[in-house]
């Protein structure tokens, strides 16, 4: 009887608990381990997104501005008229709506900047109706790019367009017009000095994380025909 009770109050011998620390650290190490992998893996995935994010909204400004590009005329006689629109491979200038003035436009500049994490697009405005007085505002749409590349594509203006007279074609053309309809578009890194907006813009870059900067090609959707003269009975433009 008491042998069996000395059996029962002898507990765990010092090999076994050991052993059960042994055991108990082994399975620490595992759980820590496979809760830093998570949170790894959780970080990266919310790097990546936010990341995505941030290209996402870039790409969604530029291309509602790109879209509403006013083509303004510049030009003090009909020779030397053209679209108030300058575009190089890392700069672009052009008229669009006004962010703070309902019905006015604003002079926006689209450029590269470079930094110390790589190059920033900087986006310049200001109303067009203030003049040379009015203040610019500067924001930064997206930074941290390796390089930046703005094309366009279209038909340039053959010598002599703008200086042509308003005489039409059968098909409506004037005789300017229907040269430069003629004329095979292609895709130039500089777009200035035209007597129309370019048919497509394309804004490529590339980011320094992992993210791709997918290609945005958008359209200038705005139109303005110089040439016409309304007709107040028939709402058409004059002898078309």
């Amino acid at each position: 009887m008491s042998c069996s009770r000395q059996r029962s109050e002898a507990g765990f011998t010092l090999l076994e608990l050991l052993i059960a620390t042994t055991v108990l650290a082994f399975l620490s190490l595992l759980l820590f381990g496979g809760l830093r992998f998570g949170t790894r893996v959780w970080e990266k995935s919310e790097t990546s997104t936010t990341e995505a994010n941030r290209i996402r909204a870039a790409q969604l400004f530029l291309s509602d501005d790109v879209e509403h590009i006013y083509p303004f005329f510049a030009g003090d006689t009909a020779a030397a008229k053209h679209v108030d629109f300058s575009g190089e491979d890392k700069r672009m200038t052009y008229f669009a709506p006004s962010k703070l003035v309902p019905g006015g436009m604003d002079l926006v500049t689209v450029q590269t900047v470079p930094g110390k994490d790589g190059l920033s697009v900087v986006v310049a405005r200001k109303v067009e109706l203030e003049g040379s007085s009015g203040a610019v505002s500067h924001h930064t749409l997206i930074g941290g790019l390796k390089w930046f590349q703005i094309s366009y594509f279209g038909s340039p203006s053959p010598e002599g367009t703008t200086a042509q007279s308003h005489i039409t074609t059968k098909a409506g053309l004037g005789a300017g017009a229907a040269a430069a309809a003629a004329a095979a578009p292609q895709w130039t890194s500089v777009w200035e000095g035209q007597t129309r907006l370019p048919l497509l813009i394309r804004i490529r870059a590339a980011v320094a994380g992992r993210s791709a900067w997918p290609d945005l090609v958008v359209s200038p959707r705005t139109e303005v025909d110089e040439s016409c003269v309304l007709d107040q009975t028939s709402n058409y433009c004059q002898g078309r």
